[in-house]
């Protein structure tokens, strides 16, 4: 495996990352995975992202909120995140893990 911070990103791999970086939530996904380190399931991102949109508590959310937000994240942020290997997505088990290039795409987010 090539060492990344060595080999910067070419033109067009950078204009996907942030292509796919447009969006909050995608970035929010970012910088979650690359702190956490670990699978993590699809409920609990959706969780995670409605509470910090609502200042809220996860006991505290309405079910129809994160239900939206996990369909948003299978059928939209999640693939476009996988596309540019910043995440793994496995739709069967539910589970999100940080992807290849996750801290090349970190360091963009915290750009």
């Amino acid at each position: 495996m090539s060492d990344q911070h060595e080999n910067p990103p070419s033109e067009d791999v950078l204009d996907g990352y942030l292509a796919v970086l447009v969006d909050e939530s995608r970035r929010t996904v970012v910088k979650i995975l690359a702190e956490e380190d670990r699978p993590i399931p699809l409920s609990l991102l959706a969780g995670w992202l409605t509470s910090g949109r609502r200042n809220a508590s996860l006991d505290a959310l309405p079910e129809h909120d994160r239900r939206q937000i996990e369909m948003r994240l299978h059928h939209t942020h999640l693939p476009k995140l996988e596309s540019v290997g910043a995440v793994r997505y496995c739709p069967e088990s539910g589970r999100i893990t940080p992807g290849e290039n996750i801290e090349s795409v970190r360091a963009l987010v915290e750009a």
